[in-house]
């Protein structure tokens, strides 16, 4: 009997130490066209990450959860700031491919993270959703807007960005909804309310 409850308690214990290991996803922004040759404009790009608490708004290594080994829920973990900072790089992509800069101007554009979520447990898929919003010099808002991506949000890849080969796992994911990000974020700051706010 001790033997048969030490056996039942080691196995206990491995899968436990498989459920528990801490797994850090790489997140990294791929861009997907060349920026334009010369930038036309200036804007200020801050980020903010304000994710809901529970979701990655007090752990910001918090990204989600997938399925583990034995069918146990895994925890999704993202290096510290890189989901601002992958943020950050797409939104600079699309920016540039119009000719704006995103490191200086009176302009300031805000970007808030209000989603970085992966979901392949409950079925839901990806979600990254930012807010975005221009400000003028003095202050006040001129122009915003919510882009969402990602294959559990509404009008995923409805301007396709160019095919790429995700990183497996739940990285890879990452990568296609800030591609996907990139892309919707580009369509935003093409439109005549955008351009006719950031020359207020």
């Amino acid at each position: 009997m001790r033997l048969v409850g030490r056996s039942v308690l080691i196995v206990m214990l491995a899968v436990t130490g498989v459920a528990c290991r801490r797994h850090t996803s790489p997140v990294q922004y791929v861009p997907t066209s060349p920026p334009a040759p010369t930038f036309r404009a200036w804007l200020y790009l801050q980020v903010f990450d304000q994710r809901p608490l529970s979701r990655g708004g007090i752990d910001s290594t918090r990204a989600g959860w997938v399925p583990g080994k034995f069918g146990i829920p895994r925890r999704v973990r993202v290096a510290e700031n890189s989901v601002a900072r992958s943020v950050w790089t797409a939104t600079a992509d699309a920016m540039g491919q119009l000719g704006i800069g995103a490191t200086a101007g009176q302009h300031r554009l805000v970007a808030t993270v209000m989603e970085f979520w992966e979901d392949y447990v409950g079925g839901s898929g990806t979600h990254v959703v930012v807010r975005y919003q221009l400000f003028d010099p003095s202050g006040a808002e001129r122009w915003s807007a919510i882009v969402t991506s990602g294959s559990g949000e509404p009008g995923h890849l409805a301007e396709s960005p160019p095919p790429m080969a995700p990183a497996p796992g739940a990285g890879g994911a990452f990568t296609y909804a800030l591609a996907d990000l990139a892309a919707h974020a580009r369509a935003q700051f093409a439109t005549p309310a955008f351009q006719q706010a950031m020359a207020r």
